[in-house]
């Protein structure tokens, strides 16, 4: 008989865009395209994680319920050296995700725009973790990404600091 302690996997992608980011193709799709997508690649859970905007962070979960997708509030943070992937507890409401935006420089007339940079990279760290998230530096080893723009001491600082949680690699050859 097989035991039913020990780990599960689950399989999430917690890099998820919607209209709400600029670089969004399809402006057209809905809440509920964003779940469907998910469920028809046999995903568990996804971050909806757009750039400096937690816009669509409600409808993505509302459009989502009655569903097995778990789906985490997030918002992906343009750093003055890179993007940094904000996820927090599935029941962490927009407004914090919102209020995180403003205390890193993010107003909101900025929100959903690209061109928006947020404070120094440690600070947002530091902000993240004080609001019980946790930091995945985006796209790492592409453009806009840790890898590409960070380097030597700096670098290394960042990813020995206990505010940074992971790294997201987006080809695995690098």
């Amino acid at each position: 008989m097989p035991s039913t302690s020990g780990a599960r996997f689950y399989k999430a992608d917690f890099h998820i865009h919607t209209p709400k980011s600029s670089d969004y193709k399809d402006k057209a799709i809905m809440p509920v395209d964003v779940v469907n997508g998910a469920l028809s690649k046999g995903l568990d859970m996804i971050a909806v994680t757009d750039h400096n905007s937690a816009e669509w962070v409600d409808v993505v979960r509302a459009a989502a319920k009655g569903t097995k997708l778990a789906v985490f509030p997030g918002v992906e943070i343009t750093t003055p050296l890179c993007h940094l992937l904000a996820v927090f507890d599935l029941g962490t409401p927009k407004n914090v995700l919102d209020d995180l935006l403003s205390s890193v420089g993010i107003s909101s007339d900025k929100r959903g725009k690209e061109d928006a940079v947020s404070e120094e990279l440690e600070s947002v760290l530091a902000k993240i973790s004080d609001k019980n998230g946790i930091s995945i530096a985006a796209h790492a080893n592409s453009d806009k990404g840790l890898l590409h723009e960070g380097s030597g001491q700096y670098r290394m600082k960042i990813f020995q600091s206990d505010d940074l949680a992971a790294i997201e690699f987006t080809r695995s050859r690098t």
